[in-house]
């Protein structure tokens, strides 16, 4: 008879061996269900007191901002429809004192005007999209070209706030068909201001630049005036996607007593924190 192979055993011996590791081995204890689940909750991370009111805390910041930010100007895309109305492919004339252009005020001398163009105008073989949208404005107008002609606004701001202003400028240099080289908007805050100048080179499609101005604000309100700064032979300069945002008051750092309040209510929830683990953990 032949031996039995390494790995084969008794029947009996391993149903005898395999019962005394059976019952040698521990069963886990086991929380009841109620239990695990309150432990579950407390072990959460967003149980924690601090936590909680560091996600509100940001929560809240996030939306400040966001409030904070929200641009001032009104039609500032010069896409809100106008009186008269703009045809596709065309563009249509406002002269001084017009609020034809909603939010807008057209200014300059007797016979000036500034004309509202369709982004899909292509005159002589130039095309002229607009920088956002379907409309923009273009500060030399038709009937003539000085540097009195132009569109202002007034907004409401708060004495002391930084404030970020970007306007496009638009541009062609095609000067054998009277448009460039470049094109210049005089921009005036409350009568203070400078000039801004696309010196793009496409002869054949108007061509957008942005420029960022930042100010403090001096007064409850600031007239903010674009004019027309090109020379009387070019006939076209664009200005487009106008915008201003709030960026809060020019001194951000906190006070020296909110810091000490807010200090003191963190150390607070922590010692609050602390103590709750404790007693949950006593009561395991």
């Amino acid at each position: 008879m032949l031996d039995k192979p390494r790995n084969y055993c008794n029947v009996q011996e391993c149903n005898s061996a395999c019962a005394h590791h059976l019952h040698t081995i521990r069963t886990p204890h086991l929380l009841p269900f109620s239990k695990r689940q309150d432990q579950t909750e407390q072990d959460s991370p967003m149980n924690s007191p601090i936590k909680q009111t560091s996600t509100f805390l940001t929560i809240w910041l996030v939306l400040a901002a966001i409030d904070a930010r929200a641009d001032l100007i009104t039609n500032g895309s010069f896409e809100s429809t106008t009186t008269p109305a703009v045809s596709a492919g065309s563009f249509q004339n406002f002269g001084p004192g017009s609020t034809g252009i909603p939010g807008w005020t057209v200014v300059g001398a007797a016979a000036t005007d500034v004309s509202v163009v369709s982004t899909t105008d292509v005159e002589s073989g130039i095309s002229y999209p607009a920088e956002q949208g379907s409309f923009w404005l273009d500060l030399t107008g038709d009937a003539s070209n000085s540097d009195t002609e132009g569109v202002e606004q007034t907004v409401s701001t708060t004495i002391g706030d930084k404030y970020t202003l970007t306007f496009w400028v638009g541009n062609v240099d095609n000067p054998g068909l009277t448009d460039g080289p470049t094109s210049t908007v005089n921009l005036s805050i409350n009568g203070v201001g400078g000039a801004y100048t696309n010196s793009s080179t496409n002869s054949t499609t108007l061509t957008w630049e942005q420029f960022t101005v930042p100010f403090v604000a001096p007064d409850p309100s600031v007239t903010l005036e674009f004019l027309n700064g090109a020379p009387g032979n070019d006939n076209v300069n664009g200005l487009d996607n106008v915008v201003l945002v709030d960026n809060g008051p020019a001194s951000t750092v906190p006070e020296p007593s909110f810091l000490m309040l807010l200090g003191s209510g963190l150390l607070g929830l922590a010692g609050f924190a602390r103590r709750r683990n404790r007693l949950t953990q006593k009561s395991v």
